[in-house]
């Protein structure tokens, strides 16, 4: 996503066949920038989760309380 996520957000949300690689992706991309809240949203929106979509999330929660 090299920093461009309103492109990288683009494609996602055109993406007709999205998977979990897809999804964690992006979660991972909002919260390495700080932006929790969005990363939040689409993991509550996921059809399916694994491991990296939570640790995704938790990682972001720390970062966001250091």
């Amino acid at each position: 996503m090299c920093g461009r996520i309103a492109d990288s957000r683009l494609l996602f949300d055109d993406g007709i066949d999205l998977d979990v690689v897809s999804w964690n992706s992006m979660i991972s991309e909002y919260v390495r920038i700080g932006n929790t809240s969005t990363a939040k949203k689409l993991f509550d929106e996921m059809s399916e989760r694994n491991v990296v979509s939570c640790s995704s999330l938790i990682s972001g929660d720390c970062l966001r309380k250091l």
